[in-house]
């Protein structure tokens, strides 16, 4: 700012005569400061302020060579072009300086409080509101006057704490803000930070008689931290009712519950209405799908690979362990096509042990459909799904490996007794050879004894075999709701391949039997109307291909052609079961299963009360 009684007039006079002032700084003098423009180059801004001393037009007509001088007629104006235009300088008599000053001061303090992304206020002792800010005054009247009576009260906790004690000057000085929750209409909180303005009576005592209250929105923050808690409770249930229900459930019926499960908390909680789980094969580098909710059949067919190129946002996630939220999937080269029409996705890792198990990749219809409180909250509930998956598969690999110990040591404790008892029955007959009776009940105990020896030799194969089997081609005879009908057998295991085709061919039926599974794919592919297959049966694990991949060639030949599924003790490495279940899967068959079983589910696959016209 400059004083104009410290400038001389151009003819010498002093600009205010009736004020003189012994030191005065010469305009020339003004002219050569540094940092001052002549007239023909850009000039500073100068704001002019008429003071009650001094002559505008003369002060106007000295400064204008130096200066593009703006003049203004009161305070109030001049405040207001400060704070809006930009002003280099400032002319007014010293006796307005202070109001200016204080009244710039209080006004940037004011642009300050009510650009604050916060609410700000001053709440009086009485429950009054002695100031507000724009936020706050944008509140609803039910949010203010929430927050008003809550600073109220904080009034009345400060004073409290001021009372019943000699050093009142220390206990004020020593009082603490306080952090309070208030929350307002329509489900919206609010953290309400409260600070106490401690003012002196008279006595020297203090008093507090008003506080400032800073005011923050925390009604995302709040039900982020909602969205946690049921996620982290839903979660704790997936994974500990699976472990619960191993007893009475098959692997089949615990990956329909976990599915269910799975899908119902990404609806409920996350708003999740398409999405994709796939598991990594670490022996293929192949990210197998295992649950898919309103996606396309031709995203569901997709081989996608754990590769940070060339395999979509979904390799990239499993390559990397790193989430991917896509804004606009037209602007993203990496993204490949998972729900029709979809335009924004969001991809994170299973993780287990710091280990990438998979990816939960969300889809939605429209742009931006994602943010970084979705991706927290999937990334969370994706943890408590590779935990339950985890859990499933120990429990199915547990059951599979302990149902095999326990047969080996059955068969081990059975075979030895049975032989015994084989050889002192044959060495009993040689000893009654002369009574006819007594050698034709030791046949008779023999021949039993002899059934129990292979059914207990079948046992020690296990799911290399189909119970009964032999038995079974005995008695059967052909079906004439079968006779003719085509059947595709796909099978590795090769006691389990010819005991199942000699049976469906004592049926009656056609069979065409393969070990692997890209034969059976191959011949599901090349098949034409004259050689449409009626039935499929295949193995969930085969060498080369899994039980899905083999359901999802059947249903490129025939949407409604039956399939069932057979597997070793429930073991499911691919979670083939829940996928191909989703999409209409016939039935499973756990081995070993009887003849009978087989007969039974081929029987009700192929009868026309399975295939109404």
């Amino acid at each position: 700012m400059i004083d104009p009684m410290s400038v001389n007039r151009a003819d010498g006079g002093d600009l205010c005569p009736s004020d003189r002032r012994d030191a005065r700084i010469p305009f020339e003098q003004i002219r050569h400061v540094p940092g001052v423009l002549f007239m023909n180059e850009p000039r500073p801004r100068l704001l002019l302020l008429q003071g009650a001393c001094s002559d505008r037009l003369s002060v106007a007509q000295l400064l204008d060579p130096v200066f593009e001088v703006l003049q203004i007629r009161d305070i109030e104006q001049a405040l207001t072009m400060m704070r809006d235009e930009h002003i280099d300088a400032l002319f007014a008599d010293a006796g307005d300086f202070l109001p200016l000053e204080r009244g710039l001061a209080s006004g940037h303090a004011a642009i300050v409080l009510n650009t604050l992304g916060e609410g700000v206020c001053i709440c009086n002792a009485g429950g009054g509101l002695a100031w507000q800010n724009d936020r706050f005054t944008a509140y609803s009247d039910e949010a203010r006057q929430a927050i008003i009576d809550a600073c109220a009260a904080t009034i009345e906790t400060f004073e409290e704490q001021l009372r019943g004690g000699d050093d009142d000057v220390s206990r004020a000085q020593s009082l603490a803000g306080r952090r309070l929750e208030v929350q307002g209409d329509d489900d919206v909180f609010y953290e309400v930070a409260v600070s106490p303005v401690v003012s002196t009576w008279r006595d020297g005592r203090p008093k507090i008689k008003q506080v400032v209250a800073i005011v923050s929105d925390v009604t995302g923050a709040r039900k982020l931290q909602r969205t946690i808690d049921a996620i982290d409770a839903a979660g704790a249930e997936l994974v500990r009712i699976e472990a619960d229900a191993i007893a009475q459930y098959n692997a089949a019926e615990r990956l329909r519950l976990l599915e269910n499960k799975i899908i119902r908390y990404s609806r409920d909680l996350l708003n999740f209405n398409h999405f994709e789980i796939r598991l990594l094969d670490r022996t293929t580098n192949k990210l197998e799908l295992v649950i898919a909710v309103g996606l396309s059949p031709e995203a569901m067919d997709q081989d996608l690979y754990a590769s940070s190129e060339g395999n979509g946002i979904s390799g990239y996630v499993a390559a990397t362990g790193r989430s991917y939220l896509c804004y606009d999937v037209t602007q993203d080269p990496r993204y490949v096509p998972g729900l029709t029409d979809a335009s924004s996705s969001l991809t994170v890792a299973l993780r287990l042990f710091d280990r990438v198990i998979g990816v939960f990749n969300i889809e939605a219809e429209h742009v931006g459909a994602f943010t970084e409180d979705d991706r927290q909250c999937a990334e969370i509930f994706a943890r408590y799904i590779a935990m339950a998956v985890h859990i499933l598969d120990l429990l199915v690999v547990e059951r599979y490996t302990t149902n095999e110990r326990v047969t080996d040591n059955i068969v081990d404790r059975v075979t030895e007794p049975l032989a015994k008892m084989v050889r002192e029955l044959t060495d009993l007959q040689k000893t009654h050879r002369e009574s006819k009776s007594i050698v034709a009940r030791i046949d008779a105990v023999l021949t039993e004894l002899d059934r129990v020896r292979g059914s207990v030799g079948a046992v020690a194969r296990g799911p290399k075999t189909i119970l009964d089997a032999e038995d079974a081609l005995r008695r059967i005879e052909v079906d004439a709701a079968l006779a003719g009908k085509r059947i595709l057998v796909a099978e590795d295991e090769p006691v389990i391949l010819d005991q199942a085709t000699k049976v469906l061919a004592a049926l009656g039926c056609s069979v065409t039997a393969v070990d692997n599974g890209q034969s059976a794919i191959d011949a599901l592919d090349a098949a034409h109307d004259a050689e449409h297959f009626d039935l499929i049966l295949s193995d969930i694990k085969l060498p080369d291909r899994n039980g899905y991949e083999v359901f999802s060639a059947a249903r490129r030949m025939d949407t409604d052609v039956p399939v069932i599924l057979m597997t070793g003790f429930g073991y499911d490495p691919h979670h083939s079961i829940v996928r191909a279940s989703q999409e209409g899967l016939q039935c499973v068959l756990f081995k070993p299963f009887q003849a009978a079983q087989l007969v039974s589910e081929v029987r009700q696959a192929l009868s026309p009360a399975a295939h109404p016209v």
